[in-house]
């Protein structure tokens, strides 16, 4: 019998074995490095950042973000690198909300299409395996349409006459990917579901809910008259040593990703950890 070892250190070994490996990649060094990034827990934030922007210029030099279908290349080849793609991609924007940070791939720059049930269901599949594959590409259509959201929190310069527009058609697109989720779906014990759910509602029930909120902000201070409504004016302190910290609503510059602050959502990193997930920590 041989003593276990110490998982810090294994995990070391296999991070300086990814970074010997960017080197020389290949495409098995994307998917060593998705891996590496929805590790848990997270103990190096910028470290997975950086590792992120590194993996997705790997995956686009070999030219994953696009359509493979029509290569002449094996079916084999096709379906890995469609799966890759997307797991590059999940990795990507899901970071974003997790640590505040811009997103490296738009929506505009890639065309590799969603991946199938069919396609991704090994011919004698288990229960488990099945119920993954289907959280997995339903994650996958979830994560489309996060690219579609994305640009609300880190634009500088938003259209502030459809942003409500916007917000609407993106809550009914959400409600949409939810309606098309199989019946079996919420339950707790199926691999890659609890995650699944925790995303969606991570969309719902902040992501959008803040953007709701910050739509009705900025649309009063577009539609205001001259006089400044109460909330906008600047109350002085009592104290004449007190600074004023709060946002000054009336200031031309605001936009929105001031008012939408990913960083600013109530989640412990310790429930987080503990969450069964196959996929990368995120805190909203």
């Amino acid at each position: 019998m041989h003593p276990k070892p110490d998982l810090h250190y294994i995990w070391n070994k296999a991070i300086s074995a990814l970074m010997e490996d960017f080197l020389s990649p290949s495409m098995a060094t994307v998917n060593a490095a998705v891996l590496d990034q929805i590790g848990r827990p997270s103990v190096s934030i910028m470290g997975n950042v950086t590792l992120c922007g590194r993996t997705i210029s790997l995956a686009q030099t070999f030219g994953l973000h696009r359509d493979p279908t029509n290569w002449n290349i094996t079916e084999t080849e096709k379906l890995n690198r469609i799966r890759s793609w997307w797991g590059v991609l999940i990795t990507d924007y899901w970071t974003s909300i997790a640590y505040g940070v811009l997103p490296h791939i738009g929506k505009r720059f890639y065309d590799v299409p969603l991946p199938t049930i069919e396609s991704l269901m090994p011919s004698r599949a288990t229960p488990g395996q099945r119920c993954a594959t289907v959280s997995f590409v339903h994650l996958c259509a979830l994560t489309e349409l996060l690219g579609d959201i994305l640009p609300l929190v880190y634009e500088i310069n938003p259209d502030r006459t459809t942003l409500g527009d916007t917000v609407e058609s993106l809550r009914a697109q959400l409600k949409k990917l939810e309606d098309q989720l199989p019946e079996w779906l919420p339950l707790p014990n199926k691999p890659g579901t609890s995650n699944l759910w925790f995303c969606f509602l991570s969309i719902a029930n902040y992501t959008l809910e803040r953007c709701s909120d910050s739509v009705a902000k900025i649309a009063s201070l577009t539609t205001r008259g001259s006089a400044p409504p109460p909330e906008a004016i600047l109350v002085m302190p009592e104290r004449p040593n007190e600074a004023h910290t709060g946002p000054v609503m009336d200031d031309a510059s605001l936009l929105l990703s001031d008012l939408l602050d990913p960083n600013a959502f109530d989640f412990s990193w310790e429930a987080l950890w503990d969450t069964p997930s196959g996929m990368t920590n995120f805190s909203l």
